[in-house]
């Protein structure tokens, strides 16, 4: 399987409120199929990635047939809104324990993937700092979240700037179990800030932005997938399959909490 895969703000299913871009890369147009189960409802993405020397983004695709079945019985025919978006019934959501298979027929070409749900947890704080490096200081995101108990859990932590992806990252609570965890997330130099270059537009954090960050509880297989996409941007290396058949991105289900601040720098200084 000869193709280049490449992934700008490098995170996470197309969600209805949040379009989070992926650009995808390959020597043959492949399809990209990009879905999610959570505990609100049900959304999938199919697009069709072009080739090398193409200066359009990947295709949407709205001619899939997009099916979600869980192992309880329950089936869900998802419905194209346009722009390769694909919805569930309002009311459908995820129940933990339960594992969701999503299948996609589409072009001749069938593609599935499971997912088992996970259950939801809080957020206890959401907050900025500065923490001294070396000699430079840096602006972190610190929350904390209570570890679900009695068993192994895996995170993904989104954060949004005004609804725009900024960043990301997954853990495990191992070393946590059963307990609050702490997390801070790097997001700035103070010098950068100050500095204000266009280079850095990217990470700015400027005064009033909205910064929103997604808690998702997911299943290991999710977990593994995440943990080689990241890999995958370092080594240039593609990422595991996540998918039955010739077919990128991946399907995942998942608990979800969020929590919103506003970046005030004089609130914390």
């Amino acid at each position: 399987m000869k193709y280049v895969l490449s992934i700008l703000l490098a995170m996470c299913l197309w969600s209805c409120k949040d379009n989070i871009d992926f650009e995808y890369h390959s020597t043959d147009p492949m399809y990209v199929v990009e879905g999610r189960v959570t505990n609100t409802d049900a959304a999938v993405s199919v697009s069709m990635s072009q080739d090398m020397e193409s200066t359009s983004d990947s295709v949407p695709v709205n001619d899939a047939r997009v099916i979600i079945t869980g192992d309880d019985g329950s089936m869900q025919m998802l419905q194209s809104v346009g722009y390769g978006k694909y919805i569930a019934e309002e009311g459908f959501c995820g129940k933990k324990g339960v594992t969701y298979t999503l299948q996609v027929n589409v072009g001749g070409n069938t593609f599935q993937s499971s997912s088992t749900m996970q259950d939801t947890t809080t957020i206890n704080a959401l907050n900025f700092t500065w923490e001294k490096v070396m000699n430079e200081e840096i602006l972190g995101l610190h929350v904390n979240f209570d570890d679900i108990k009695n068993d192994s859990n895996y995170y993904c932590l989104r954060v949004y700037r005004n609804d725009t992806i900024y960043m990301w990252n997954v853990m495990k609570d191992m070393g946590y179990e059963n307990q609050c965890i702490d997390r801070t997330l790097t997001m700035i130099t103070k010098s950068k800030l100050e500095k204000n270059e266009d280079e850095d537009h990217d990470k700015m954090v400027y005064e009033g932005d909205r910064i929103r960050l997604q808690l998702l509880v997911i299943d290991k297989r999710t977990y593994d997938y995440l943990t080689s996409l990241r890999m995958s941007t370092n080594n240039r290396s593609n990422p595991y399959l996540n998918f039955g058949g010739l077919c990128m991105g991946y399907f995942s289900a998942y608990g979800m909490t969020e929590k919103e601040i506003i970046y005030n720098a004089a609130h914390f200084k």
